[in-house]
C-alpha cells in the first residue's frame, strides 16, 4: 500500500483539531518532514512538501497557527497506544523507546 494513502488516512483522524487551511497546512509540514527526510530549512521542508499553498502560510501556520497542541498530542498519543498495544513506551528528557515486550 502507497505510504501517502496510508498517511492520508492516519491523518484524517487530526482533522477535527484544526481548521481546514490549517490541516492542510498540518499535512503539508508532515509531508515535507517525511520526503525531506527530518532535518533541513523551512524551505526545504516546504519544497519537499509539494503544497499548493503558498510558502508564507506555510510559515504563518508553523509561527503563529492556533491549534490546540495538547489536543494534537493526546490523539497522537491514543493513535500510538492503539498500534501498539502490545508495547512499552518509555520516555526521558534524552530518548524515546518502544520496547516490544512479547
Amino acid at each position: 500500500m502507497d505510504l501517502l494513502l496510508c498517511l492520508d488516512k492516519i491523518l484524517s483522524d487530526f482533522r477535527s483539531l484544526f481548521n481546514q487551511e490549517n490541516f492542510v497546512l498540518s499535512q503539508a509540514f508532515i509531508f515535507g518532514f517525511i520526503a525531506n527526510g527530518g532535518n533541513g530549512t523551512l524551505t526545504s521542508l516546504y519544497q519537499s512538501s509539494c503544497s499548493q499553498t503558498r510558502y508564507w502560510s506555510f510559515t504563518k501556520f508553523l509561527s503563529r497557527g492556533k491549534w490546540d497542541a495538547d489536543a494534537v498530542v493526546a490523539l497522537m498519543i491514543k493513535q500510538l497506544q492503539n498500534t501498539f498495544a502490545i508495547w512499552v513506551y518509555v520516555y526521558d528528557k534524552t530518548r524515546a523507546y518502544l520496547i516490544n515486550h512479547l
